[in-house]
Parts: C-alpha cells; structure tokens; sequence
C-alpha cells in the first residue's frame, strides 16, 4: 500500500469536521531491532524541546510505537523513514502524551505525593539547607494540594510507592548506640545536655526512637551536613520512617522516609496526565 505524502495528509486532515494542519505529528512503528539504530540517529539529527520529545524513545528499549512531533512538517524525515522501510503516518491530531494517573496496586505499600527534583535521587540525602523539621528523610505526603506547592519552578511532581516498615514511633534504641552517636556527630557543645536528656528519658536502657529525633531537632544538634549520618543511624537501628498525622491541617498523612530502599516505585507526574481524584491516596476518614 502507497504511504500517503505529507501535502496527502495535510488535505486530509483539512476536511469538514476534522482537525486542521497536522503540523509535523507522526506515528511510527518500529517493529524490526535491525532497524532500531538507524531510526534513533535520524530521530537524534532533530532538535526537540521538552514539550515535543518523542514518546517512548528509550535507547535501552528497542522497538515499538514511536509518537513524535516535529518542529515542522518534515519531508526530509519521510524521505529517511521510507528508505529504512519504517511504517509510518501523519497524524492529524495534536501530539499528546498523557496518561491516567492511579494508584499503582502493590501489595504491601503505601503512596504519596513529592513536590520537588527526584531525577538523580541517591540513596543518601542530606538536608544542607538545615530544613528537617521531623527529622532527615525525604519528605512526602498523601494530601496533593501539598504537594504541589513544592513542584514550582524546576521542580517536579511524583508519586512514590513505599513499602510499609518500621515507623519510628514504634522503635527503640539502646542508650550505648545513642551515646556512641552523640560523640561522633552532635555538635561539641551540646553533646552534655543531649547526653543528660537521654538518660532522663532512658527505661531499661533504651530510649524512644522519636524521643531521640525530636531532641536532635529541637536542639538543632546535629550540624546540617551530618543529617546524612543521623538518617543513617536510624536506618542501621531498623527504622525505616516516621508517619506524621496532620501536619498541615488538611487531615492529611506525611512519611518522613528514611530508608530509601523501602520505594518500590517513583512516578513522576507529567502537567498532561489525567488525574481523576487528586486525593486519591487519603483514606476516607482523612478527608
């Protein structure tokens, strides 16, 4: 079967009760991994902006359906797909990339909403800036409106999924491990009144976990390029993070995570997904 040419499609396109001016929208199909590496060098010989970039082009990922906009009506590229022997068509609808946003279905865990840069998230996070008002981990939140006061400017939109651990209200910690902690990491001159708050607090030679983290950030003991080594501790004593109920006033659910290897997934949100229930990851009676 002929492929249509562009001016072909554009007529089409033009029709009574059809979108005008196509404007450089192809589908393409690339079933054949032969072929692969000839179509991504052409795809990479364009410029695209982050609006325009074509979907599922993965260099790990070979073959498939490709949606791609060009700058503009593009004969140069049809040329190329033709000789390659790649199906393609023009598509008369505007390029779209959206999905509908749900709540992924894995046993075991729960969901949250991040407003911020998670694209070279590290298993190590260090709150330099000396923002940890429960502690250092990362911060997300149920409540979506939340969220997105976070995701201005460069930052972005996530959904994490955790695997359900060991909250930090249910923890408790030997008072040798906190002492052994408070020599190496808390600042020199707050060590003695750390030290005497812990055994104040100490029963059966353990102390609550949050007891420790609360006096840690109400001393503001720890200096800000330590909080690494503070979330590291907690960590190295089975906690994985702390649940805080309500924090902002909204009946909302915030986890303090501080064992990274508890996500199981990190979804970033595109402003063009479709999220049908912003509040979706509240229960009920948080509403």
């Amino acid at each position: 079967m002929r492929l249509r040419t562009i001016n072909e499609s554009i007529k089409e396109a033009a029709k009574p009760g059809r979108p005008k001016k196509p404007k450089g929208n192809y589908t393409v199909d690339v079933t054949d991994d032969l072929k692969w590496d000839a179509f991504f060098k052409i795809l990479m010989s364009h410029v695209f902006t982050k609006d325009n970039f074509p979907a599922r082009l993965d260099s790990d990922e070979k073959g498939g359906t490709f949606f791609i906009t060009m700058p503009d009506k593009s004969s140069k590229l049809e040329s190329k797909l033709k000789e390659l022997e790649i199906d393609f068509k023009l598509s008369p609808t505007p390029f779209v990339t959206e999905a509908t946003v749900t709540k992924p279905d894995i046993p075991n865990t729960q969901s949250f909403w991040h407003g911020g840069n998670l694209d070279d998230y590290d298993d190590v996070i260090a709150q330099k800036n000396g923002k940890y008002e429960y502690g250092p981990g990362l911060y997300i939140i149920n409540h979506y409106g939340t969220a997105q006061k976070y995701a201005k400017g460069s930052r972005k939109m996530y959904m994490v999924t955790v695997e359900n651990g060991n909250d930090i209200n249910d923890a408790k910690i030997s008072l040798d491990a906190l002492n052994e902690f408070v020599d190496e990491y808390v600042i020199g001159s707050k060590r003695k009144a750390v030290k005497a708050g812990l055994e104040k607090y100490a029963k059966d030679g353990q102390v609550k976990a949050y007891m420790f983290n609360n006096m840690m950030v109400n001393e503001k003991a720890v200096k800000p390029s330590n909080t690494g080594a503070w979330r590291e501790f907690l960590v190295s004593q089975g906690i994985d993070y702390e649940i805080v109920s309500n924090p902002f006033g909204w009946g909302e659910k915030m986890m303090v995570l501080y064992n990274m290897k508890k996500i199981k997934k990190i979804q970033q949100i595109s402003p063009k997904d479709k999220i049908e229930d912003y509040d979706m990851l509240m229960d009920k009676k948080e509403k």
